[in-house]
């Protein structure tokens, strides 16, 4: 599945759930189902770096940089791009 500029939804989030600063993405992944998301994430988490990815509601994921050093956010760009494009 290519993905079209429609398809793929990130905006920044400053704050966490119980109010903290805590700086992630939400990306939203317009067509796709909550299981394809769930597969999408398996399929990142496997590979390195470690990227803390939430769940969130259907087809929508955090990604959030704590676990990651400087320069791995290039990485994690990259393969996200990589697995949308497929």
């Amino acid at each position: 599945m290519n993905p079209r500029p429609d398809d793929v939804d990130v905006v920044r989030v400053g704050i966490g759930e119980a109010g903290q600063p805590t700086p992630r993405a939400l990306v939203s992944l317009s067509r796709r189902d909550r299981y394809e998301r769930d597969a999408f994430l398996a399929r990142l988490r496997a590979t390195p770096p470690r990227v803390d990815l939430l769940a969130g509601d259907d087809n929508t994921f955090y990604v959030a940089p704590e676990t990651l050093r400087p320069g791995e956010e290039r990485i994690v760009s990259d393969r996200l791009a990589e697995l949308l494009a497929e």
